[in-house]
């Protein structure tokens, strides 16, 4: 059985086991600390930490026992990082994530632009095409099915390799990981699923006008593109 209860100090919908009810958790976003409801009917209570007025102390949660807020996993420690999926938590993990953060450089990043792009973009778009191809027939490119079937297999492909790396432990592509880089939020944290499935669209906006949205990484203080500071997200140096 599963819990599932809004961050009162976000509104995030978070889940957890029914077995961590009453136990600290973090939240993702907004790093608010709440303790898990036990059932669904009840809220998520603030912590004593982040609370205006305290709790009683039979609703304070457990001093040394918490959840990990991104997979759930049982984790025995005021401060690091989950052992589980590797997320920071603790009441000090916003500012150690921010003390480690060296932003990537625009030559970096385009490096591990093109390398991504020929993995989950050039690749499948032939992959589908040839096949497609040689059973329709090939006339115009562009007016062609093999072009439209090609296309949209490949921007499928593209966004669920970008959001599933990107979201994952690693917090990175191949094309990251070749360049040592990873994406966090603007706190230096990891990013949800959900986060990352949204940057590959907002790339789209990135790329009208001659990529101009891709070269603002050139430029801004921290190295952000127009997707990055749409969706709040950095990328820096693994």
């Amino acid at each position: 059985m599963t819990i599932e209860f809004h961050c009162p100090g976000c509104d995030k919908w978070l889940i957890t086991s029914d077995e961590r009810a009453g136990w600290q958790a973090q939240c993702p976003q907004c790093s608010t600390l709440v303790t898990v409801p036990h059932n669904l009917d009840a809220p998520a209570v603030l912590d004593p930490v982040v609370s205006k007025v305290a709790p009683t102390v039979g609703d304070a949660p457990p001093a040394t026992d918490s959840c990990c807020p991104m997979c759930g996993a049982a984790v025995y420690s005021a401060a690091g990082r989950c052992t589980q999926c590797g997320e920071r938590f603790g009441e000090d993990a916003t500012e150690s994530a921010k003390r480690d953060l060296v932003y990537a450089r625009f030559g970096a990043r385009w490096v591990a632009f093109m390398i991504d792009y020929v993995i989950a973009w050039l690749i499948p778009s032939i992959l589908i095409s040839v096949p497609v191809t040689l059973i329709g027939g090939y006339h115009n490119p562009i007016e062609d099915d093999a072009f439209m079937v090609s296309t949209i297999f490949a921007f499928f492909v593209s966004w669920l390799y970008h959001a599933v790396m990107d979201s994952s432990m690693r917090q990175a592509t191949l094309g990251k990981m070749a360049m040592q880089l990873m994406v966090t939020d603007t706190e230096g944290r990891r990013i949800s699923f959900w986060r990352a499935a949204g940057r590959p669209f907002a790339k789209i906006l990135s790329g009208m006008f001659c990529y101009l949205g891709y070269i603002l990484a050139a430029f801004t203080v921290r190295h952000q593109a127009l997707h990055d500071m749409i969706c709040g997200t950095l990328v820096v140096r693994a």
